[in-house]
């Protein structure tokens, strides 16, 4: 056990607990009354049979292992994880959780390979989380969202930290985490920057920009630390916080949640490709996942809030008034929906050994299925025309 041992209390759910067990790195779980006397420890094999990979082992195997090679066998596993735990009813947003927090062990192990080749980092730093996996809801198909940030002059420090992050990518890919299209990775010199470099940054975002600047922020904005000493976190959610005061940050951050409507047409039929290579299909992420995500950003950041996952900043926006209270909880049920029909899509690809993709053609859904997507499409529409009174201006 770590002191202070985590603890919960008998009302936590199996899977948040099992998550809790992840985040800390332990076996058990003091289980506390109200009181906080101690009623009983739980371990992860009482959440989960180990018939097949637990979190928890995958975990253990990637925290254990010498080399890349060694990480890369026990990610292989991560998908068989995610089945399990859709087989046992588990929540979509605890299964995206799960999987964001064991590549959250990959990275950090990585890290630690990457230091032992080339000494220790000369400044504090920190290897950033971005997108997705910052807000802890990755999918199966993924790529890398990544970035450095470190307290020093980059004539000193730069050096290290390239030959650092070049490393950390492409052991990443290795280890099947595609590198991003986009090139949102901490080896590239705009994602790789002091303190006082993210702070500019930062704060030029807060300021009118242009139509790209908003696209690259939407990334950037939602940043968690995953290793390293330097509380960068801290500093850019100080900047954070101040977002309400910044109305043209909020009003480019309105058009952007609109920039992407549901595929539902007037019929009330879903709207899908019409060519290329995913003719006939629904992209859940694009015009699914997305609007959802970006909805809750706007929310949250205009409530002043710097929490990052999707569900806690459309309540965290209600509770200060941005958002009705009705509008957030609709919200969360559609990004579930969503996120539910996604992740299953996603298994199905896995266990027919195909790569997984955001591509689902509505025909191939349970009649269920479908009548629960389109009434998850109704409510991002919903929600975007509240918002279209409050956009004036094309943004440049």
């Amino acid at each position: 056990m770590k002191e202070p041992a985590p603890s919960a209390g008998p009302g936590r759910l199996a899977l948040d607990a099992l998550v809790d067990l992840l985040e800390a790195g332990v076996e058990q779980l003091l289980v506390v009354d109200d009181e906080g006397v101690l009623v009983g420890v739980v371990d992860h094999a009482a959440l989960l049979d180990l018939d097949a990979p637990s979190p928890l082992v995958v975990r253990q195997q990637i925290q254990r292992a010498s080399d890349v090679e060694g990480i890369s066998r026990a990610v292989s596993d991560l998908p068989r994880v995610a089945l399990r735990l859709l087989d046992a009813g588990v929540r979509a947003l605890d299964v995206l959780a799960v999987l964001a927090t064991a590549t959250d062990a990959v990275a950090r192990r990585l890290v630690e390979l990457a230091i032992r080749e080339l000494g220790d980092p000369p400044v504090p730093w920190a290897w950033l989380a971005l997108g997705s996996e910052a807000r802890r809801e990755q999918t199966l198909a993924t790529d890398q969202d990544n970035a450095l940030a470190y307290d020093g002059e980059e004539s000193v420090a730069d050096a290290y930290f390239e030959a650092f992050a070049e490393r950390v990518n492409r052991w990443l890919a290795d280890c099947g985490y595609a590198e991003c299209r986009a090139g949102v990775m901490a080896r590239n010199a705009g994602w790789r920057l002091s303190r006082t470099g993210w702070i500019e940054l930062f704060e030029r975002w807060l300021r009118p920009a242009t139509r790209r600047d908003v696209h690259v922020a939407m990334i950037g904005l939602d940043v968690r630390r995953v290793a390293g000493p330097l509380a960068i976190e801290h500093d850019l959610g100080l900047l954070l916080e101040t977002a309400p005061s910044h109305p043209y940050f909020l009003d480019r951050l309105t058009h952007a949640a609109l920039e992407h409507r549901p595929p539902i047409g007037f019929l009330r039929e879903f709207v899908v490709e019409r060519s290329g290579e995913h003719v006939g299909t629904l992209d859940l992420k694009t015009v699914g996942a997305s609007p959802i995500v970006n909805l809750a950003r706007r929310h949250g950041l205009a409530a002043g809030s710097t929490t990052k996952a999707t569900v806690q900043r459309l309540h965290a926006a209600a509770a200060r008034g941005v958002l009705a209270e009705d509008s957030a909880v609709e919200l969360e049920e559609a990004f579930v929906t969503i996120c539910s029909v996604r992740l299953e899509h996603q298994a199905a690809q896995v266990e027919r050994g195909v790569p997984p993709d955001n591509h689902v053609d509505p025909r191939e859904l349970a009649p269920l299925a479908r009548r629960q997507l389109k009434e998850a499409f109704r409510a991002v529409a919903r929600a975007q025309r509240t918002l279209e009174p409050r956009v004036a201006t094309r943004i440049p």
